[in-house]
This record gives structure tokens, C-alpha cells and sequence, in this order.
């Protein structure tokens, strides 16, 4: 195993899964936004001639935002990780004064490389659970109102049922897809972490840049000494000698 490059097949293929799945996740996060626009409206469409509707998702709409927002930024993340590995000869001549002691800026790079994936890990898991919460216990908040006076609850419910709209959100497939793939978004999120923190533990030891004011001091210095101690012999042989 090399040091310079720790772990280098493992991490490469942690970061591809990883932003496969959350690709995915980022994907499908966007398409049920769109969906659920587009439902809402069609539905509002269907309303008889003088009804308003009112139709509130804000309990699920706001986690499932956030998990679109951070499944795409690991995605985002993971992607440049797995070019600054695998092309990193590249990288390292672009950032060539980062570089040090022969070692790629990929592998110097790896704490915060782990770091900011796990923040973002630990970002997804708290959201994801919220919205499977949501998801799994509640529905849209839809009210009617003809001519300024709310109808019943009852005859917003039929005629959902009527239309064939489905009010709770466990019952809309697009919704259910989005509570379950950024589950495998998140597993592979923390394998990643894991495999870059081992790596980070495995890399070489970087040697610091020589300090070249320090050197030219002791060079100097070692000059000086060198002299002093020439003129210290020559007085000493001066004394030695017999007059």
C-alpha cells in the first residue's frame, strides 16, 4: 500500500457510490418538488366555479428542501473529491504551491476532505428523519372556500377522493420515493467518511519546507565559528612559539 496515496482504489470507489446515490437522491428530491407544483395546481383546476382552495405542504416541503439541498451538495462534493484522486497530477499542478514533500494535495487534503462529508452526513440524517416523520403521520392541510365561507373538511375530502388525489402523503408515490433512496445516500455518505478518515491515518508524514533565512543564518553563523577558530589557532602557535 502506498503512503502517498493511501487507500487510493477504496476511496475512488466510496466517492463514486457515494455521489451516485446522491445524485439520485438530489434528482428525485427535485422531481417531487416539481410534482407536487404541478399537482397542486391541477387540483385547484378542478375546483368548481366560485371555490378556492388553500392547499398547505409546508410540513413536508421544508425537510424535503433541505434533504434535496444536501444530497446535492454531498454530490457536488464527492465528485471534485473523486477528481482530485483520481487526476491528481492534474490538481497538483494547479495548485502547485499547496503541495508539498511530493505528496498530492488529494492525500493532504484527506482530514478535511472527511470532515466536511461527515458535517454533511450528520446535516442529512437529522432532515431525512424529520421528513419520514412527516411523510409517515400526516397530510396536506387543504381548505375550501366558496364565496369568503370555508366548506367542511368532509367535502374537501370527497372531492379529492372524487378526483382521485390522494390527501396523505405516505399514499403519493414520488413522496415515498424521496423517504426512502436519501437513506442510501446517507449510508454510503458515512462509508465514505470512514474510508477517507482510515486513509488520512495512513498517509505519509509530510516533511516541512527548509526555512532558507534560517539556513543562510546557520551558514553564516558556521562562518563565523570557522573563522574565529582559525584566528584562535594562529595566536595560539604565535604563543607557542619560542621568541
Amino acid at each position: 500500500m502506498s503512503h502517498v496515496e493511501p487507500l487510493k482504489k477504496a476511496r475512488l470507489t466510496a466517492l463514486a457510490v457515494c455521489w451516485a446515490l446522491n445524485v439520485v437522491a438530489g434528482s428525485t428530491g427535485l422531481y417531487s418538488l416539481v410534482r407536487g407544483n404541478q399537482a397542486k395546481s391541477a387540483f385547484r383546476r378542478e375546483a368548481p366555479p366560485g371555490v378556492t382552495l388553500q392547499i398547505d405542504v409546508t410540513n413536508i416541503f421544508h425537510p424535503g428542501v433541505v434533504v434535496t439541498a444536501v444530497t446535492t451538495l454531498i454530490s457536488v462534493l464527492t465528485s471534485t473529491f473523486f477528481q482530485m484522486t483520481l487526476f491528481h497530477t492534474l490538481f497538483d499542478r494547479m495548485f502547485s504551491r499547496w503541495v508539498r514533500g511530493g505528496v498530492p494535495l488529494a492525500t493532504r487534503t484527506l482530514p478535511a476532505q472527511a470532515a466536511v462529508l461527515a458535517l454533511c452526513a450528520l446535516w442529512l440524517l437529522p432532515t431525512q428523519i424529520a421528513y419520514n416523520v412527516v411523510f409517515s403521520t400526516e397530510a396536506t392541510h387543504t381548505k375550501a372556500f366558496l364565496e369568503g365561507v370555508q366548506l367542511p373538511a368532509a367535502v374537501v375530502t370527497a372531492a379529492a377522493e372524487a378526483e382521485h388525489v390522494p390527501m396523505t402523503y405516505r399514499d403519493i408515490g414520488y413522496l415515498r420515493t424521496q423517504a426512502i433512496i436519501p437513506w442510501f445516500s446517507w449510508l454510503f455518505a458515512v462509508i465514505a467518511v470512514i474510508v477517507l478518515f482510515v486513509a488520512s491515518r495512513r498517509r505519509a508524514p509530510t516533511s516541512p519546507e527548509p526555512d532558507v533565512e534560517s539556513a543562510e543564518v546557520m551558514d553564516d553563523d558556521r562562518k563565523s565559528f570557522s573563522s574565529e577558530k582559525k584566528v584562535s589557532v594562529m595566536v595560539d602557535e604565535k604563543v607557542a612559539s619560542p621568541v
